[in-house]
């Protein structure tokens, strides 16, 4: 589960119909195989409705080949009935775009027989295949469509009772008459929602803060019907800022912080719009190669200095490197040691590690193949073997302990145990005070101790 936050409910609603219009794009539907959309909480989503409506004007995208089902419907109410879910759709989204009526299917409220009108529209939506997409929105409550709090997350379409919470939002649709608004709906079930291959949720609001802490920082609940999303394998939710006054800290620093990160992947790879990377189609223009991978041989990729300005032109373009600084030096290192400058005509080999100094030292790749030992660094840089990858270091850092004494001399000790750090670079020990006793544990009257340079307590860097 994906959670984009927005500044505000305008950037979160254009978001998600942009989110929408790039997934038709992406799914390029026929009328052989249209793409089937399932609608929730109409009155939410009306900017989002608007956002689509003007793609659909600026021939970004076409409803020629879409399919919509219309998750609920009240009890009782004729289609051209105000609170209608079919008119409020029909009156804000529908007769402004160029969608078919016959690929519009909702529940009729009139039906004679309402549990057969339920199974019916279930088969339905089992005969294009599923929904692929649910577009929807949430109560302050956090109830699905009419799937009121304590709903089964198996259920699916049938007669659901609202709550008096559902009936009082809606009775402005009935004069404020709280009488009048009907009592019973017909709603798709929480496993009909689960079964979309795609669920998307637009939550905006201080009011439905405590909605969307349910639904991301909470555990799956049937008194919260929206964290039955949690379920989906795939699934995003787009948020503003105010409706994240009830998450965790940590929780919104780690959603800004990988959509930061997903936004950077999608800069060199082909990112799918739910945040996988995609196995099928190829990038923007061709196979790719990271820009620290590229060699000389490689003429289909133009790099620029600047990371977040990468361009992919086409095949006939000339390479170009970015130039490395003269020297790796920072101006706010603060470290005693002076840093390495890198000589830009002695490129570094594959599998080599380079230390402070300039000492270099070789990796074994997978087959484990051991470097014959040198005594200069150009020897063992020339003793590469050619069959191996060598841009893969199978091994973690701590299984070249044995490279690093090789090259160094130097012996890992326990600091707990012995205060002699041994050398063979100083030439001669460091000996340290070492207690035989065990420590004693201070009294309110002792004093401090003298910290010295050479005390034992002081053997950890500041």
């Amino acid at each position: 589960m994906r959670l984009i936050i927005k500044d505000d409910e305008n950037q979160a609603s254009y978001y998600t119909a942009l989110y929408v219009c790039k997934r038709i794009i992406e799914f390029s539907p026929t009328a052989e195989r249209p793409f089937v959309i399932g609608i929730l909480d109409e009155v939410s989503l009306v900017k989002v409705y608007r956002y689509l409506v003007s793609f659909s004007k600026k021939g970004f995208i076409s409803f020629e080949h879409i399919v919509v089902f219309i998750s609920d419907e009240f009890v009782g109410l004729p289609l051209d009935h105000p609170a209608s879910n079919y008119t409020v759709l029909h009156e804000n989204f529908f007769k402004y775009i160029n969608i078919q009526p016959k690929n519009i299917f909702y529940l009729d409220g009139l039906a004679p027989n309402l549990h057969l009108e339920c199974s019916q529209y279930e088969d339905k939506i089992s005969k294009f295949g599923g929904i692929e997409l649910i577009l929807g929105s949430v109560q302050p409550d956090g109830h699905l469509a009419f799937n009121e709090p304590g709903s089964s997350i198996m259920s699916k379409t049938r007669i659901k009772t609202l709550s008096y919470e559902t009936i009082l939002e809606n009775a402005s649709f009935f004069g404020g008459d709280v009488e009048k608004v009907p009592k019973l709906a017909l709603t798709i079930g929480v496993k009909t929602i689960l079964d979309a291959r795609e669920v998307v949720i637009l939550i905006t609001g201080a009011q439905k803060a405590l909605t969307l802490s349910k639904c991301i920082d909470g555990s799956v609940n049937h008194m919260w019907i929206v964290s039955a999303i949690q379920l989906h394998p795939s699934s995003l939710i787009v948020c503003d800022e105010d409706a994240t006054l009830e998450l965790l800290v940590k929780t919104v620093r780690y959603c800004k912080n990988t959509q930061r990160v997903h936004d950077e992947l999608n800069e060199f790879y082909n990112i799918h719009l739910n945040g996988s990377i995609s196995t099928v189609s190829q990038n923007k223009s061709g196979p790719f190669k990271h820009p620290r991978l590229l060699s000389v041989n490689d003429q289909n990729l133009e790099i620029s200095s600047n990371e977040s300005n990468q361009s992919f032109p086409s095949s006939d373009s000339q390479l170009s490197i970015p130039t490395i600084p003269d020297s790796t030096k920072s101006n706010n290192n603060s470290d005693e040691e002076t840093d390495v400058e890198i000589d830009q005509n002695d490129p570094i080999p594959p599998n080599t590690m380079v230390f402070i100094g300039g000492h270099t030292v070789p990796i074994e790749s997978n087959n484990h193949t051991t470097h014959t030992q040198s005594s200069s660094t150009s020897q063992s840089q020339s003793q590469t073997n050619n069959n191996n990858n060598l841009y893969e270091y199978p091994r973690m850092w701590w299984e070249y302990m044995d490279q690093f004494s090789h090259f160094y001399n130097a012996h890992f000790v326990n600091c707990q145990n012995s205060f002699e750090i041994h050398s063979h670079n100083f030439g001669n020990s460091i000996p340290f005070e070492s207690h035989n006793s065990q420590p004693k544990s201070p009294a309110i009257n002792d004093k401090c101790p003298d910290q010295s340079p050479n005390s034992p307590d002081n053997y950890l860097d500041d």
